[in-house]
């Protein structure tokens, strides 16, 4: 077992909180760090989220994924959040799956393949 930690800030010059995924997330981490992310959003009054999974190198299984977007809809406010993700080539294909069970939840959610790229575009929608 990994001893990995997800890294959850928020950066005040940016106005923007930064999730740093560990290379093989679990559902549990994965649900922590909203968990995280939401107290931080309270806490800063931030709407904007930049998720680094560059380094992920896979993600659980279909059905936990599911069952994680499903568990999305039921937080408060998240559908006025910027999500943005910065993805790894390693996850492009099996992230589809992910991208299309929250967009289907109505949670508007940007995908790039370069974090730079990425914090580019989510600072110019602040």
């Amino acid at each position: 077992m990994s001893t990995e930690q997800v890294k959850v800030i928020y950066n005040p010059r940016d106005k923007i909180i930064i999730v740093n995924a560990i290379k093989y997330p679990t559902p549990e981490t994965m649900r922590d760090s909203v968990k995280q992310i939401m107290e931080l959003r309270a806490i800063h009054n931030c709407e904007s989220v930049l998720i680094d999974a560059t380094r992920v190198k896979s993600l659980p299984s279909i059905s936990n994924m599911h069952s994680f977007g499903t568990d999305l809809i039921k937080i408060p406010d998240l559908k006025n959040i910027r999500l943005v993700f910065a993805i790894s080539d390693d996850i492009s294909d099996s992230f589809k799956f992910f991208d299309n069970v929250i967009h289907n939840r109505g949670i508007n959610v940007h995908i790039f393949k370069d974090f730079g790229k990425a914090k580019d575009w989510l600072l110019k929608q602040l």
